[in-house]
This record gives C-alpha cells, sequence and structure tokens, in this order.
C-alpha cells in the first residue's frame, strides 16, 4: 500500500495550519514571540517538507479527494479563538499522521515531525496561558460607583493602581452610555502603566471602545459566545455563576476567568442568595477555570475563600465601606498570600 497521498495531504494540512496560527498571532494576538516561535518552527520544517512533497506531488489527485466535499469537515468556528486552537490541533494531527507514516517509509525523517508535535504542544499550553491566566485575580477591586459616587473616580482608581490585580468598573444599569464611557476612560486613564488590569461591568460597547482589558457579563447579559464575536482575542471575559451548571456551562463556552458568589450575604446584592463555603467549593470541582470568589468578602473571611479553591476575592465594601481605601487594600492582599 502507498502512502504518497497520505504523505502529501498531511503537508498540506501542516503548512495551512501553521500559517493560519501564524497570522493569528501577528495580527491578533501582536504577540512577536510566539510569531517568531512559529516562523521558527516552520523554517525548521521546510526543507524537510520540500524534500517530501518533491516525492508525493506527483500522486496527488485533488479531483478524486472526498475531503473537498462540502460536507467532510462541518466543524463549527464560533470565533476566532475556536479557530485558534483548531489549527494548533489540525498542525499537531498532521505531524503525528507524518511521524507514523514516514516510520516504514523514510525513517529518518519520522523524528522531525515528532519534534515539531511536541514544539506545538507547548506552543499551545503558552498560548492558552496568555489567552486565559494572564489576570491576577487574587485582589479584584469592584469599583462601584453607586458605593463610591462618581465625583472622585480618578482619585480612587489611582489609589487601587498597582495595588489592586484587577479593577472592575460597575456603574448603576440606568446610567447612560455617555456618562458610563466618560467614567471608563477616566478609569482607564488612571490605572495606565500600572500592572492592574482593568474590566467594565456589563457592556461589551464599553469595553471595546476603551480598549479595556476584559468584560464581565452576568447571566442576564449578552450571551458568552456573542460577546466572544465582537471582543478581540486578547480581551478577557469573566462569567459571574453560582452553581456547578453555570460554571460548566461557561467555561464549555469559552470563559477566561469565573465570577462565583455570592459567597457570603453582601450589602451591594441583597438579592443574591448565599451559596456559602460548600457552594464554592463544588463550582471549584465544576471546572478548571481561575475563579474569584464575590460576595460579603473582606480581610477576615478572605483566606477561608482561598483554602476553598478561589484564586482570588472580588471585594466592594471591603475596600470603600469605612476607613482608608490604602490601609483595606494592605490588609485584603495579606490576607490573600498564598
Amino acid at each position: 500500500m502507498k502512502a504518497e497521498r497520505i504523505i502529501d495531504a498531511n503537508l498540506n494540512r501542516l503548512s495551512e495550519a501553521l500559517k493560519v496560527v501564524e497570522d493569528i498571532c501577528r495580527l491578533e494576538l501582536a504577540d512577536p514571540a510566539l510569531v517568531r516561535r512559529v516562523r521558527g518552527l516552520r523554517n525548521d520544517l521546510h526543507p524537510v517538507v520540500i524534500l517530501l512533497r518533491r516525492r508525493v506531488i506527483g500522486y496527488r489527485d485533488s479531483r478524486a479527494d472526498l475531503g473537498r466535499e462540502s460536507g467532510f469537515d462541518k466543524a463549527p468556528r464560533a470565533d476566532l479563538r475556536d479557530v485558534l486552537f483548531a489549527n494548533l490541533k489540525r498542525a499537531q494531527e498532521a505531524c503525528r499522521v507524518l511521524e507514523e507514516v514516514l516510520k516504514p517509509e523514510i525513517r529518518g525523517l519520522s523524528p522531525d515531525f515528532k519534534r515539531a508535535r511536541f514544539v506545538l504542544y507547548d506552543l499551545e499550553q503558552e498560548i492558552a496561558v496568555l489567552l486565559a491566566h494572564w489576570l491576577d485575580l487574587r485582589l479584584y477591586v469592584v469599583l462601584d460607583t453607586a458605593t463610591t459616587g462618581r465625583k472622585n473616580l480618578a482619585r480612587i482608581a489611582r489609589e487601587l493602581a498597582g495595588r489592586a490585580g484587577v479593577v472592575q468598573l460597575r456603574e448603576p444599569r440606568d446610567l447612560g452610555t455617555r456618562d458610563f464611557l466618560r467614567d471608563a476612560r477616566i478609569v482607564r486613564a488612571a490605572l495606565a502603566g500600572s500592572r492592574s488590569k482593568f474590566i467594565i461591568n456589563d457592556r461589551v460597547d464599553i469595553a471595546r471602545a476603551i480598549e479595556a482589558d476584559g468584560v464581565h457579563l452576568g447571566q442576564k447579559d449578552m450571551p458568552l459566545r456573542e460577546a466572544r464575536r465582537l471582543l478581540p482575542l486578547t480581551m478577557a471575559i469573566g462569567v459571574s455563576v453560582a452553581g456547578p451548571a453555570q460554571a460548566r456551562r461557561a467555561e464549555r463556552e469559552g470563559a477566561d476567568y469565573l465570577g462565583a458568589g455570592a459567597v457570603f450575604a453582601t450589602p451591594s446584592k441583597p438579592e443574591a442568595g448565599a451559596i456559602g463555603i460548600a457552594g464554592l467549593r463544588q463550582i471549584r470541582k465544576a471546572s478548571r477555570l481561575p475563579i474569584v470568589a464575590i460576595g460579603g468578602i473582606n480581610a477576615g473571611n478572605a483566606r477561608q475563600v482561598i483554602r476553598a479553591g478561589a484564586d482570588g476575592v472580588a471585594v466592594i465594601s471591603a475596600v470603600f465601606a469605612g476607613g482608608s481605601i490604602l490601609r483595606n487594600l494592605r490588609r485584603l492582599a495579606e490576607a490573600v498570600k498564598t
């Protein structure tokens, strides 16, 4: 049995997939290190690919290939992120096929594709970490203007800058878009240059307009998949969940992190039923995503929440309800140390 057509098809599959990955890393992620990695892999494989292509291209019969039928591959792509990881998998699979098929055909070339396959495994992990775990969730401060007021946003945001890993701006739902946009720009400017990442609550349009670091969605907000289509690949999307089923769905649909709660009763959302530490543990078991716990958390119970499986705590009253904001931040930072 001849393997030339299998080799030819997988050379094409590998080249096409690597080009898709490179273009997304270059034009969407704009990450020079990732681009160098992908180009380096393509350059390393180039001599082997050229050698093999010369041997097998004469056996190509595209007209008889079942893969040209429109219904052959109906795997959906929800967004550009899906396209990226699908093509990383496609390249890995092509390498595996070439590695196996070449063992009896041209044994000396098989190890080249094995090495490439493991490079792609590492690359997939690096990109996943870049996209899903780049937020420092340990101390996540919700700048809720219903609590703080809107007059001193710049001063408050400057106090949070560099001290909170994430700052989320939450505005009243009846606030007009222009006012929300104005406030978001004020906070964005105050956080600029610090390590603090800026998240917009609910409003996908505002997050995109000011190029925020992410958006946080509740269960009644825009569906996650729709938001992902509208936002850049590098913008994080968090989802509020109150139980394991919601957590599993959010992970399946591509959330970057979960906001779990309310863990304890909270004055900022008195209508939210408390899930307790037991509920938090259930969510932790249901999902591998990073979890920030929210609801009634303060310096006194933050460590308990972290021990229950949360990666961080989201706080409002514990920072703004009384006393010095800076002192409150220091107490919370100490409580969430791992």
